[in-house]
This record gives C-alpha cells, structure tokens and sequence, in this order.
C-alpha cells in the first residue's frame, strides 16, 4: 500500500488543517498542504490563521475581518466562535454583518469576503469524515471481533476529523454494532478542538425516556467531557427523521414534531450542544420547521450520490445558509461495480466520494477496513475534477430499500401539519388531520367518540389515522 502515502498525507493534510472542500478551495498543492498546521484551538482567535483558511477568507483580509466577526458572533449569540459551522447560525443577518465589517476594506476585498460568506455552506464541515453505523457489527465488518480493530481511533491518527454516529436503543444488536462507550473510549485523551462530533438521539426511545434524559445517558457512555475543557462535547445533535418511531419501526402519527425540536434548543441553551441538525427532511419540512424553530438548524443530511441525486435539495439549503452531508455517499456499495466511477489513480469509492465534494456537500461513509479509511480520506486530496456523469440507470433509494414504509414521510412527499397548536409529520399522498374543527368543546368530544366506535382493532396505526380524518372531513363538511 506504499502508492497511498502520498494520498494519504494530502488527505491528512487537507481534511485536519484546512477543511477546505474541492469544490470552492483554491487551487492547493501538496506544498502549501503540507505547511498548512493542524487546528489545536479553543476558538477561532486561538489560532485564527487556521481558521481563516478553512472558510477560504483571503489572508490579506483575515487580520482584519475575523476578530471583528468574532466579536459579533460573540455578542448575539453569548459565547464565543469556536467552529466554522456555528456561523450559520448568523447566516441569515450576513449581509447587515459584512456591510459592518468591511466598511474600511477595499473594493475587490469586500467582494471576496463576499464570496467567501456565500460559499460558507460548503466549507463550513470537514470534506470526509467517518459514519460509524454498524462500524463494530461482526460479520459485515472483517475486524469488528478483532481486538486490534479501532476504527475510530486509526480515523483520528490519519486525519478524519468528523464522526458521526447515533444513540442506539437500550439492548438488542444495535447497541452491539453502534457501541457508544467503545466510541467515546477511542477518542478519549485526543484534542477534539478542531474535531466535528455528530450524534442523533435514539429515535425508539423519544416518547418513553425523553430527550434531555436520553441525551445525559448517551453523554454519560461517551465519557468525553474532560477533553472539552468545559465545551460542548457535541458539536451537531441531529433529529434523525422528521417523525418519531414507536415499537417495531412503526410511525407514531401522534409525534409532536416541534416539541421535540425545543427540547433539541434546551440543550443548546444549557451548553451541552453547539448547533442543531436535522436528516432526511423533504423542502416543505425544513421550511416549516424553520419557520417555527427558535434556533435555526445549519446541518442538513439525507442520501446523496450519483444513484440518488437531489441537486435541488442540494441547491436549497446552501442557498439558506444550510451545510448538506451526505448519508450513505457510496450507495451502500452499488457505485463500486459501475464503470463510471473507473477513473486513473482513483479507486471507484474515491470518485463517488469526489462527485459530492465537487457539489460542496461532506460526506459521512462508512469503513470496513484501515485501507477503505485511507481510501475515503484521500478522496479530498486529488486536485483533478470528476468529470459531470450522465443520469444513471433508476434504482430505488437505500433509504427506500431500508424503510419501505417510512420513506414517504421523509421523500419529496414528506410534509409536515398543524394541529391543535403542534406539527405532525405526514405525507401528502395522505389526508392530513385537519385545523377546521367546531370550537365548541362537548361537539368535538360527541364527534370524536362517534369516530373511534367505528374504528376496527386490526387497522394499524396509519390506517387509523387515515380512517379517522376521513370521517371528520365528512362530519364537518370540509
């Protein structure tokens, strides 16, 4: 595996010092990568150079520029600026914050700084980081039984400065695979500044354990506290799907959306969290939760590669000041057989991986090997572009394929709806409950009880749902 050093230190170097991505870093050789030094700060002014670099602001400017942007930042948001993410909390207020700024800069100066705010979606995250989905299961994973096997720990060494992973429910082979102790204990005693952590709650476990409660025993596994010297363990808490599961992976229609994204801001209130997230929401559901939320989120991950593009997603949420990841980037390995990712010097997993970066979007891949770390890694590093690949032959999103029954609540028919003050997710192939109800009391009690007498024990809960906003459109004439 000698041909992969220098891939490797260029990966290294790319991904741990500048988080620049392909798509809107300039031209960077392996020279001025390798002078480039690892983050090591506790905020943006410990090590502002480095700072600078990751989101591309020119370095005539930076002096200049980003203590002035760390002072507001520090004075609307109560804290300080530690991670380039976190200004897309401000993303919205950026054009009044630049006018302030750059006052006494000069013409081309302003525009570049400018740029530079406009492309802060698409630099804000490391380019390659590390999904640990499963990442211990044994059998799909060859290591996984092998003591030797800390993928976590071997991703830090050679660069990987992203991980995400999620809060498994209590018990069963899940909490095996996903082991958030194992997790925790590979990164323990490692410098997390420059380091972006990424959890989600167990989404299973929401309406029985809630989520602060959840959120304190998943903190409590992980053990990291005493590396972040009294910041944020987690940099990006992440609402999983824009429903909530009972049982079984059954939707619970009942899932009050925006109450459970106002205890995601608790947490952010409290410092146990520094941005919020969301994955696998359609266009209206971000749009409704934002207009809603208190705290914007500035993370959006859902499937993205070559097999399921959704450039308009993509497009969207830059647009709104919103980073995009994408989940399963490799198409759960389809893209490996596809002669359209055979490119010279690059493997076929390097050049699915290279296609998102080019678009702006990180990506999370999984690993079931040290070399496939390697291989990820160094995707980030190749200076030539992939070129545009024609639309390829349909085939089912991995997403669709994993959750048949859920997928329409979180595709382009996922919507979200009012209801007695709250949001509840739906879908637009399906009838909604309805906000037209009589005001009076005791009528709506007689109605509700007519409709659940009707109700057969075997319909499933979707069926009951359906059932019973059929017979209030009836009843109320709507």
């Amino acid at each position: 595996a000698l041909w992969l050093k220098p891939f490797f230190r260029r990966a290294h170097s790319t991904c741990a010092a500048m988080g620049c991505h392909p798509s809107t870093e300039r031209s960077v050789g392996p020279k001025q990568t390798a002078r480039a030094q690892r983050p090591t700060s506790e905020c943006c002014m410990d090590n502002p150079a480095v700072f600078a670099a990751q989101l591309g602001i020119p370095k005539k400017v930076w002096p200049r520029v980003l203590p002035a942007l760390a002072n507001i930042y520090r004075q609307r948001m109560g804290r300080t600026l530690d991670k380039p993410f976190e200004l897309l909390l401000l993303h919205h207020q950026m054009p009044n914050i630049l006018d302030e700024i750059s006052k006494d800069l000069s013409t081309e100066a302003r525009r570049e700084l400018k740029l530079c705010m406009q492309l802060l979606p698409q630099r804000c995250l490391p380019p390659v980081g590390l999904g640990t989905f499963n990442v211990f299961a044994d059998g799909s994973r060859a290591n996984a039984s092998s003591s030797r096997w800390a993928p976590i720990a071997f991703a830090y060494d050679h660069g990987c400065r992203m991980f995400d992973f999620f809060d498994p429910p209590d018990g069963g082979v899940l909490a095996v695979e996903n082991d958030i102790s194992r997790i925790g204990s590979e990164l323990r005693g490692k410098d997390l500044s420059g380091t972006v952590l990424i959890s989600k709650p167990d989404f299973l476990s929401l309406s029985r354990k809630g989520l602060r409660a959840q959120f304190l025993d998943m903190l409590t596994k992980l053990s990291l506290q005493g590396t972040q010297r009294g910041k944020p363990v987690i940099d990006l808490y992440m609402m999983h799907f824009p429903y909530l599961l009972i049982e079984n992976m059954e939707f619970a229609p009942e899932g009050e959306i925006d109450t459970v994204w106002k205890e995601m801001e608790k947490l952010v209130d409290a410092g146990l969290v520094r941005c919020l997230g969301v994955c696998n929401f359609s266009q209206q559901q971000l749009d409704k939760l934002i207009s809603i939320c208190r705290i914007r989120p500035v993370v959006h991950q859902f499937e993205h590669h070559p097999f399921c593009r959704n450039r308009e997603m993509v497009e969207y949420c830059q647009s709104i000041g919103i980073a995009c990841l994408a989940s399963i980037p490799l198409a759960k390995g389809s893209v490996l057989s596809s002669k359209y990712f055979r490119q010279k010097h690059m493997t076929p997993a390097q050049c699915a991986l290279r296609w998102n970066l080019q678009q702006g979007v990180s990506v999370i891949p999984g690993a079931t090997s040290e070399s496939h770390i390697l291989d990820n890694l160094a995707s980030a590093s190749f200076s030539h572009a992939i070129p545009d690949m024609p639309v390829l032959a349909s085939t089912v999103s991995k997403m669709q394929e994993t959750f048949p029954n859920l997928y329409k609540y979180m595709a382009c028919d996922g919507i979200f709806v009012q209801s007695n003050g709250h949001m509840y997710c739906s879908t637009a192939a399906t009838e909604g409950p309805s906000e037209a109800l009589p005001k009076e009391k005791e009528q709506i009690v007689r109605q509700i009880g007519d409709i659940v007498s009707r109700l057969q024990i075997a319909d499933g809960p979707q069926e009951r749902r359906v059932k019973i906003c059929r017979m209030l459109r009836t009843i109320l004439q709507i």
